[in-house]
C-alpha cells in the first residue's frame, strides 16, 4: 500500500484524495470520504496490532541506518547495504 498521505500545493498535508475543506465540522462524509477514511485507520491498526507507533518506527530507522554505517565500516558496500540505503530513503 502506498502513501496515504500528500502534500497539497500550499505545502500542507492532507489525506490522499480528500481535501482539507471536505474534512472541516459540518461536511457530509461521502463515500469517497468514508473509503479513504477507513483505510487510513486501517493501515494505523495494523501498525498497532504489530506494536508500533510513529516513535517506534522513526527509533527503528535510525538502528538501522547505525547498523548499515557499522556494517559497512567492516565489510564495505554490499548489495544488503545498498538496499538498506534504498529503503531508508524512501
Amino acid at each position: 500500500m502506498g502513501r496515504l498521505t500528500v502534500k497539497d500545493k500550499q505545502g500542507y498535508w492532507t489525506l490522499k484524495g480528500v481535501p482539507w475543506k471536505d474534512l472541516c465540522e459540518g461536511k457530509g462524509i461521502t463515500k469517497n470520504i468514508q473509503e479513504r477514511l477507513t483505510g487510513a485507520l486501517c493501515k494505523l491498526k495494523n501498525y498497532e496490532d504489530l506494536g508500533y507507533s510513529p516513535e517506534n518506527v522513526e527509533h527503528i530507522r535510525y538502528v538501522l541506518e547505525d547498523a548499515v554505517t557499522e556494517l559497512e565500516k567492516c565489510q564495505g558496500q554490499t548489495k544488503l547495504t545498498e538496499e538498506i540505503w534504498r529503503y531508508l530513503k524512501m
